[in-house]
């Protein structure tokens, strides 16, 4: 049964939760080593979360070391760890020990502090790290000298920087010169210590990074939907913004207006954008939200929208939902190919995704999604009426072929129609995607009257 278990959470709850009784228990050392003990007879693990709390004080590096010795990680989450190592030499063996871990791809410390020695070799000794999250941590020593661009390495993909203490103006320019020889796809960050001029200078030195996908900018700065204009009008690879606009009401809604000028005019690769704002959004202009519409009217990429202020989103109109709905199921990039280059099965293909797509992004206020995909199925089938009239003409034949045949002729048949007539049935009915057909195996793809 041991071998089975790939992943182990160790969450240290001090609580005492018994009848009659209440407080909390001591937790020291000695817990620590028995649960290691019993963990390291797990051959394959592959990963590892230790959430401890306040109560816990201290983390040793002992009991850790021995399971890191025995196991080959794919993930590596700690939150809430105060580190503390015995001696040097014990830190050296982590060093040596995280070099061997060439198959863990994630790390992620949340809320760690004590030993900054102990912090970095995890961050600097993973070969192959490829997401790496620091929230709430410690970076370097105030004596010690900089050195963040070592937790940059070239297989890194994914970083995530939220408030950390030590995150500066000198370590945000050093990170914008790394950025430039990284293959960065998604860059998280969230900080309030960072000054404007260093703010604009990392948001505007994105527009070069061309390998970025994913980016969230929370930073203090007045200036960064400015520089948000100038990084949709350079950079082509970028797909979902989540950006954090510290501005007054009259400056919020001309940012909105220019961004979405960008995407009406110029940015065809952002799918996602989400703009948060210091003001209440209720407040914010309708000209605002009009310019977006007025954008999507020739953006067919965006998929989501979100004008929020982190409690309640910009109710936008039911003819904005609509075409950000059609984007998502790739409806109106058809309705502008020519009718040589789309089939009918693509048609069909895409009213189902139009039907059945899930509205998943704020899902808390987006309570009319079965109503928009409604509506925006009711507008394919208005542009494309043939879509209608090829199902009532399957229909009508699957019931003329039902009301000549015998049960037993439609038995000893079946297969034969089946084979033989699927290729015919293609072009003249409905056919499910591929997808869709193999979630159902149980139900045979004949046209029936209940189609």
């Amino acid at each position: 049964m041991s071998k089975k278990i790939r992943k182990v959470t160790v969450h240290a709850n001090t609580l005492l939760d018994k009848e009659q009784q209440c407080g909390r228990v001591q937790f020291d050392r000695c817990h620590l080593d028995n649960i290691f003990a019993l963990l390291a007879q797990l051959p394959n693990v592959n990963s590892l979360t230790i959430v401890l709390n306040i109560h816990a004080r201290s983390f040793p590096l002992g009991p850790l070391l021995e399971v890191l010795q025995k196991w080959h990680l794919k993930r590596l989450v700690l939150q809430e760890l105060t580190f503390a190592s015995d001696n040097l030499r014990q830190i050296e063996v982590l060093q040596k020990t995280c070099q061997t871990q060439t198959a863990l791809k994630t790390l992620i410390l949340e809320g760690c502090t004590g030993d900054v020695l102990v912090m970095r070799s995890f961050i600097d000794n993973l070969p192959n790290i490829r997401e790496l999250c620091l929230r709430c941590s410690t970076l370097t020593k105030p004596t010690m000298i900089s050195d963040f661009p070592q937790i940059l390495t070239p297989h890194l993909r994914s970083l995530r920087l939220e408030e950390l203490s030590d995150f500066d103006d000198e370590k945000a320019l050093e990170l914008v010169k790394a950025l430039k020889f990284l293959h960065l796809q998604e860059l998280h960050l969230t900080s309030s210590t960072l000054s404007e001029e260093a703010s604009c200078k990392m948001a505007l030195a994105l527009k070069h990074v061309h390998s970025l996908k994913k980016l969230t900018l929370h930073v203090d700065s007045e200036n960064i939907g400015s520089c948000l204009v100038h990084i949709l009008r350079n950079n082509t690879t970028l797909q979902e913004i989540d950006l954090w606009i510290h501005n007054d009401l009259a400056e919020a809604c001309d940012v909105c207006c220019r961004i979405a000028h960008v995407l009406g005019e110029t940015n065809v690769t952002l799918t996602s954008l989400r703009l948060r704002m210091d003001i209440e959004v209720e407040s914010l202009p309708a000209v605002a939200a009009e310019a977006f519409h007025v954008a999507l009217t020739a953006n067919t990429t965006l998929q989501r929208l979100c004008l929020d202020d982190s409690f309640f989103c910009y109710p936008l109109s039911p003819d904005t939902k609509l075409l950000l709905a059609l984007n998502a199921s790739g409806s109106r990039k058809l309705l502008q190919e020519t009718n040589t280059s789309v089939s009918m099965d693509d048609w069909v293909e895409a009213v189902i995704r139009t039907a059945t797509q899930e509205q998943s992004h704020n899902a808390e206020t987006n309570t009319d999604a079965p109503n928009i995909n409604l509506d925006a199925t009711f507008y394919l089938l208005s542009n494309i009426p043939e879509l209608t009239l090829l199902a009532l003409e399957n229909i009508n034949n699957s019931s003329s072929i039902d009301r000549n045949e015998s049960t037993s002729a439609r038995r000893s048949t079946n297969s034969y129609r089946s084979a033989n007539s699927k290729k015919e049935i293609s072009f003249h009915a409905w056919k499910l995607p591929r997808s869709l057909t193999l979630r159902g195996r149980r139900t045979e793809h004949n046209i029936a009257l209940s189609a």
